[in-house]
């Protein structure tokens, strides 16, 4: 089983905060920008990035994403991804997830 506070440090390095704990064994992280208030004045449209949440496994060491659509019911999900620790693993899927999700925002708003 993963240390539960290396990966919330690993998870703020990467621009994420602890959003909920889910049971003993899952933390909800999501993007650290959602708590910045004054993020869309300070962030050229072209640049944000949507935000998303990621759900860790302490005890299976996975991660999967989640981006709730705006003004919709519809999620964009993955399937359990391996090693969370992982960092070249977890930034190519994270920025391909975020890719496709900043074009779902694109097509919303």
């Amino acid at each position: 089983m993963l240390d539960k506070q290396e990966v919330e440090d690993k998870m703020k390095e990467r621009g994420f905060t602890v959003y909920s704990y889910i049971g003993k064994t899952r933390i909800q992280f999501v993007s650290k920008h959602m708590y910045d208030p004054y993020y869309n004045e300070n962030t050229l449209p072209r640049k944000r990035m949507p935000v998303i949440n990621i759900i860790v496994d302490l005890e299976n060491d996975e991660f999967s994403c989640i981006y709730n659509i705006q003004e919709s019911i519809n999620t964009l999900n993955t399937g359990s991804c391996g090693s969370i620790m992982n960092d070249s693993h977890f930034d190519k899927i994270v920025c391909q997830f975020e890719s496709h999700a900043k074009w779902l925002e694109r097509i919303v708003v």
